[in-house]
């Protein structure tokens, strides 16, 4: 049986320690002296460190007598039954803690995705056009290739060159021949094409001119031209 002089000594020996309560198995398998004397000090230890459940058992013990009755330790025990809901930690099923985990993984996502879209607006679309150049469209008067300034584009501009360069080169011109950006070190697709991508976020209504260069070295030679008019929706 338990002796107050046993409680207090197990609570001075475990003031800095923090470990789980023991279970009701454990409570009662000590006070029936089923246990060995290093599991029964375990068990006072780990009663020890919670303060509400010392008090259930200390509740009873006698002013001057050392041990506790065995009426004392049934009364404590229901006692501490009544009062567990209250005193020992709930345990999380693992489900409900990846829930949660999951649950704040989505929250931190769309927290970031809304801060994108605070910072760059939304998303634009990006639209693929196949181009073709001056002079190889089929018509007597070109026609400007139609896009707009809402899209963004994956431009496949065509053309097969009399001989095979070492790589190529796009050039954006504006209306006034001024380049607005150059995109070097392209190379010849399966299709024909020289893919680059053209934001239009950023750019006026009016026309344009993708030129097209095949670099082998030397001076880049000019090889197509392709007339784009950019509109505003």
């Amino acid at each position: 049986m338990i002796s107050k002089s046993e409680w207090q000594n197990a609570d001075r020996r475990s003031r800095d320690r923090v470990d789980p309560p023991p279970t009701f198995e454990e409570v009662e398998a000590l006070h029936r002296g089923d246990l060995s004397e290093e599991e029964a000090d375990r068990v006072r230890d780990r009663l020890a460190q919670y303060p509400e459940l010392a008090r259930v058992f200390s509740a009873s013990f006698a002013e001057e007598g050392d041990e506790l009755t065995q009426e004392d330790i049934e009364a404590d025990l229901a006692a501490l039954r009544r009062r567990v809901p209250v005193v020992l930690p709930q345990r999380r099923s693992p489900s409900r803690v990846l829930a949660v985990a999951a649950l704040l993984i989505i929250t931190v996502a769309l927290g970031g995705i809304v801060v994108w879209m605070v910072q760059h607006g939304p998303r634009r679309t990006i639209t693929t056009r196949v181009l073709y150049a001056d002079g190889h469209r089929g018509a007597t008067v070109q026609t400007p290739i139609q896009l707009s300034t809402a899209t963004d584009y994956l431009l496949k501009p065509v053309f097969r060159p009399a001989r095979v360069y070492r790589e190529y080169r796009l050039d954006l011109l504006d209306g006034n021949g001024t380049t607005i950006w150059s995109r070097g070190g392209l190379h010849r697709e399966a299709d024909g094409s020289y893919p680059v991508e053209l934001s239009t976020e950023k750019l006026s209504s009016g026309l344009y001119q993708l030129v097209l260069y095949g670099v082998d070295g030397g001076n880049p030679d000019r090889l197509a031209s392709y007339t784009i008019r950019l509109s505003a929706p």
